[in-house]
Order: C-alpha cells, then sequence, then structure tokens
C-alpha cells in the first residue's frame, strides 16, 4: 500500500524514490516522507525521514537529502 503515495515533488533530484502521504483531515494534517525499504510479499517496510505540519513551507531538496543522510546514520548505527 506505501506504493499509493506519489513520489514527492522534494525529492525530483534525489536518486531514491522518497515519497509523501498526506495523514490526517483539513486543518489537521500532517505530511509524512518515507521511502519504501524492502519490497516482500506479503510484508514489507518503509523507512520514515519526516513528519512535517501541511501548513509549512515545503522542504527544500538540500533538507530532504539531509534528512536521509541522518536517518541512514541512525540506521548504520553511528
Amino acid at each position: 500500500m506505501p506504493e499509493r503515495c506519489p513520489l514527492a515533488p522534494e525529492a525530483e533530484d534525489l536518486e531514491d524514490d522518497v515519497r509523501l502521504l498526506l495523514h490526517g483531515r483539513k486543518n489537521r494534517a500532517y505530511k509524512i516522507y518515507f521511502k519504501i525499504h524492502q519490497k516482500t510479499e506479503p510484508s514489507g517496510s518503509v523507512q520514515v525521514f519526516h513528519v512535517r505540519y501541511w501548513a509549512r513551507k515545503p522542504l527544500t531538496n538540500e533538507e530532504l537529502e539531509e534528512l536521509m543522510d541522518d536517518e541512514q546514520d541512525v540506521a548504520n548505527g553511528e
């Protein structure tokens, strides 16, 4: 089901397919930036990079890339 979410426009210049999920209702919505980490049937996993209130300005490519690098460091135990 995570593949139903569109690619994040902020990540169009990045090599990774970062997706964007809008979660919530009306004035309580959030943008969730994530990457599909493993695609296996019937299960898999995603890696969430950032959760942001919908009304905040969009992430820049640089901010998103930095968040992705930080998550990689955490995943590698650094």
